[in-house]
């Protein structure tokens, strides 16, 4: 199992969202688990990443979302709006959430 599965734990309900340059095992590790999980398993092309998220936040239904580390690429909002929904990265330097357009865009 990849680091960001391994140091997150798959708790129930939760959903993860992997970066498109996260590391290459965390990519592997995504897509086997996303054959299992659905849409609590995001893997992100790095292209309006916001959708990716927001299906994650929808999927969670008010548990947390979990970020992999890398960068996400952003030209829309990202949409909280369930109770009890957070959203966690993997630390400040290794979780970056990037506006790729000047937009009105809110996170």
């Amino acid at each position: 199992m990849s680091d960001f599965f391994r140091r997150t734990g798959l708790l129930p309900g939760s959903a993860y969202v992997v970066a498109s340059n996260a590391p290459a095992a965390t990519i592997r590790q995504a897509r086997i688990l996303k054959a299992r999980y659905g849409n609590l398993i995001q893997i992100c092309d790095g292209v309006a990443d916001q959708t990716e998220i927001n299906a994650a936040i929808t999927a969670a239904n008010g548990k947390d979302v979990e970020l992999s580390g890398g960068t996400f690429l952003t030209n829309g909002s990202i949409t909280v709006n369930i109770a009890n929904t957070r959203l966690h990265g993997q630390g400040r330097f290794s979780t970056t959430i990037s506006m790729t357009a000047l937009t009105n865009a809110h996170i």
